[in-house]
């Protein structure tokens, strides 16, 4: 048989935690938490970008409409 299969995630979490009763972390102590940190500052920067961007491009309109006159 070949493609995946459609997990109860209710099912699955429930087994998890009776198979590793030792695992139940918090969120600050779980290995993904480093990649949210990192997402946010990621955000942030293409935020930025896409703002300058703007700007570049209503400065070269500006700019152009002086030309015309």
């Amino acid at each position: 048989m070949s493609g995946g299969k459609t997990i109860d995630k209710g099912l699955y979490l429930k087994r998890k935690f009776e198979a590793f009763p030792d695992k139940n972390t918090d969120a600050e102590n779980c290995k993904m938490r480093n990649l949210k940190r990192q997402n946010k500052p990621l955000q942030q920067e293409k935020k930025l970008l896409s703002m300058n961007i703007e700007k570049v491009i209503a400065f070269i309109k500006h700019v152009k409409q002086l030309e015309l006159h």
